[in-house]
């Protein structure tokens, strides 16, 4: 069997909501950045602005920071944004052909909180066709952005932390 190596890493910032510049500042839901900003912080990264700078232009377009509106998230950087529900092994071929083929950085949710998936790195067994073999991919290939942890690198590292993946989101163009 043929194998292939597949290394690829989006250029996206990384944001902590617990930063000092923005942690105190106060959603539409009642509370502040650092304890409810993980959605927020998630697409400052993609959309490469600062959480403050966000949180002002979701809240000035009806709260739509608190709980996050995607679609208007999407529509203020003139972006479409979707969304596919499912386990990390439903979602896997999807994330890896977003940052491999398509270089979309993904929002992915897990249980009350979000990250933003930006790194593919690994090594994965190839059909007779020559495409890789999806079912080989594991969630420690996904590198991540954490907005709410110094400390998860990869995709496994959130899943131990806060448990399983739900739902992964792109903002194309």
């Amino acid at each position: 069997m043929k194998y292939s190596s597949y290394s690829k890493t989006l250029s996206t910032v990384s944001y902590k909501q617990f930063d000092t510049r923005w942690k105190s500042l106060f959603t539409s839901c009642g509370g502040t950045m650092g304890q409810q900003g993980c959605a927020i912080t998630s697409c400052s990264m993609i959309f490469n602005v600062q959480p403050d700078v966000h949180l002002s232009e979701m809240k000035a377009h009806d709260g739509a920071d608190c709980p996050y509106q995607w679609s208007t998230g999407a529509s203020l950087k003139n972006k479409i944004y979707s969304a596919t529900t499912g386990s990390f092994n439903s979602l896997k071929a999807a994330m890896f052909e977003n940052i491999i083929t398509n270089e979309l950085p993904m929002v992915v949710a897990v249980p009350d909180h979000f990250i933003v998936v930006q790194e593919f790195v690994g090594t994965l067994p190839m059909d007779p066709g020559g495409g890789p073999i999806y079912s080989s991919i594991t969630s420690d290939m996904f590198t991540v952005n954490d907005p709410g942890s110094s400390y998860n690198f990869t995709l496994q590292d959130v899943i131990n932390q806060k448990g399983p993946v739900s739902r992964i989101g792109v903002f194309k163009q």
